[in-house]
């Protein structure tokens, strides 16, 4: 535009001078304008820059709230199990608490089970001993006991033995009554036997020996002596 008012101006001659000042002034202004244009230009780059920038910026900030928000979160996760945790560690530890208390008493149970089970293992060892006592003491009786039945045996064969040995004759019995007819004191003869140990008997109510013969008083006298 100024170049154009220039042109004229010139054709104009003297008449033109005034318009080539405007053209003038015209192209100073259309510099200022182009300077100002660049300016600007170069001010709205800037702020384009800028605002991309923080645009990123606010974008990272974005993320890294979100990331924050995620953290958080996390964290409180992470709080409630640890909550959750402790409660259990102290249930556990109550748990614990209470099963140490019921060993302990049972330790205490243990410990007086075994002193009673000392007392009655020494009781039963007294006993023990007292029945090895009293056994060693019957076992002497029985051994007496056994000896005495012994000599009693032995004496009783002694005793068969020489009882068997006395016998009655009976036909000098019936002759010596014959004799003496009415005597009211009959007498019988015994047979002394070829052993030294026989005797003689006036007759059958002096010996203890009846009628009835050899066996029978030789049983009566074993059954007396039974």
């Amino acid at each position: 535009l100024a170049l154009n008012a220039n042109i004229e101006a010139a054709r104009a001659g003297e008449a033109g001078e005034g318009f080539s000042v405007v053209a003038n002034e015209v192209k100073e202004l259309a510099g200022e304008t182009k300077a100002s244009a660049e300016e600007i230009e170069a001010t709205i780059e800037e702020v384009q820059a800028k605002s991309a920038a923080s645009v990123s910026e606010m974008r990272e900030t974005r993320d890294a709230v979100d990331s924050g928000v995620d953290a958080v979160q996390t964290a409180r996760d992470s709080l409630d199990t640890i909550v959750e945790n402790v409660r259990e560690t102290t249930d556990g530890v109550d748990e614990i608490s209470r099963t140490t208390d019921e060993q302990a008493a049972s330790t205490e149970e243990v410990a007086s089970m075994m002193d009673r089970v000392s007392d009655i293992s020494d009781e039963t060892a007294e006993r023990a001993e007292s029945v090895a006592a009293a056994a060693e003491e019957q076992t002497a009786s029985l051994s007496e006991v056994s000896d005495g039945a012994d000599r009693l045996a032995t004496q009783s064969e002694r005793l068969m033995s020489l009882v068997s040995e006395f016998t009655v004759d009976h036909d000098a019995a019936d002759r010596d009554g014959a004799r003496t007819g009415a005597d009211t004191t009959p007498s019988a003869e015994l047979d002394a036997p070829t052993t030294d140990g026989g005797l003689d008997g006036d007759g059958p109510d002096d010996d203890g020996i009846d009628d009835d013969g050899p066996d029978r008083s030789a049983d009566d006298r074993s059954d007396r002596l039974d």
